[in-house]
């Protein structure tokens, strides 16, 4: 995979002071997110995309497409933030810009 055939269409950050803060399964429909995780000690989480489980620590990232996605409770952890960059893929995209 290239990231250079990705349109970049925004970014979003999300900041969770604790193990109570959490995001319900969600979609976004059409797009592909690239999430980048930035964790305090002990602010490792368990990020679900559709039926599959991934621990997500400090510095990991996650690349997936438009399935249902979400980050449930778990208690006694600390904070985290996540990036996300919301793309689109684009095959043409490469040759547009000159990069045959």
């Amino acid at each position: 995979m290239k990231l250079s055939k990705y349109i970049i269409h925004g970014a979003y950050i999300t900041y969770y002071r604790d193990g109570d803060d959490y995001l319900p399964n969600h979609s976004q429909k059409g797009t592909t997110q690239l999430v980048i995780s930035l964790n305090e000690p002990n602010g490792n989480r368990i990020f679900k995309v559709g039926q599959k489980e991934y621990p997500i620590g400090h510095g990991d990232t996650i690349l997936f497409g438009s399935s249902s996605h979400g980050i449930a409770k778990e208690l006694n952890k600390k904070g985290r933030m996540s990036i996300t960059l919301f793309m689109t893929y684009d095959a043409q995209l490469k040759a547009d810009l000159g990069y045959i």
